[in-house]
């Protein structure tokens, strides 16, 4: 409903932007200050090596902020990711409901998905031969610090 609402009912928003952007960089603050705090392992579990969390930081950014490759990197990821975590939450935290982790979880992909599609559908957000080389690249360049990290994570 809430995505029919915003392709339906709201035009470009700066105060609609703003909302969404403080909740997105809230809602990594608090998980990042739990796991700071409750003595989780931060390095392993609170590094943003989820592509999803990266997506969150990024559109958070993108849209408090007015940073346009930011938006386009943080709809790229986000969109698909929003929705299949949202569709099939695998990989939850291991902790009994109601958690915080839990909470953060779906507030994250939530305002995610709702970026993200406030992005492609109400601003009409184009990706340009530039935008996709930039996108490329930030990916892969991503995706080897994971895996390096990853494969250190073993030792």
């Amino acid at each position: 409903m809430g995505i029919i609402s915003i392709i339906k009912r709201i035009a470009v928003n700066r105060k609609f932007e703003r909302i969404v952007g403080i909740v997105l960089l809230s809602q990594q603050t608090i998980l990042y200050t739990w796991y700071l705090l409750s003595g989780y392992n931060l390095l392993i579990e609170g590094l943003p090596l989820y592509h999803c969390r990266i997506a969150i930081i990024l559109m958070g950014i993108g849209l408090l902020f007015n940073k346009s490759i930011c938006r386009k990197l943080g709809s790229m990821w986000g969109l698909i990711g929003a929705i299949f975590a949202l569709i099939y939450p695998s990989g939850l935290d291991p902790f009994v409901f109601p958690h915080i982790t839990q909470f953060s979880f779906f507030i994250g992909h939530l305002f995610l998905l709702w970026g993200a599609v406030y992005c492609i559908f109400i601003e009409c957000i184009k990706i340009d031969k530039k935008d996709f080389k930039t996108v490329i690249y930030f990916t892969n360049i991503y995706h080897i610090v994971v895996f390096y990290i990853k494969s250190y994570d073993r030792f």
